[in-house]
């Protein structure tokens, strides 16, 4: 297991610019994966919502 870490410390020093890249790009795909997450999440809150207020006036109250 020590062989491993050292050859991957190792390479992540020789490709110092290759290594910002990659980790660059990883945090921007999370990035982008929460967002549309959270998109999604605000369409559908805001399709309830206008559904409801838009639909209010054909409740019907029984005593």
């Amino acid at each position: 297991m020590n062989l491993y870490t050292s050859l991957t410390l190792r390479y992540l020093k020789q490709n110092k610019r290759r290594t910002l890249v990659t980790i660059i790009g990883i945090i921007l795909a999370t990035a982008l994966i929460c967002g549309i997450g959270n998109i999604c999440t605000s369409f559908m809150d805001y399709q309830m919502r206008d559904e409801i207020q838009s639909s209010w006036k054909f409740l019907c109250y029984i005593h």
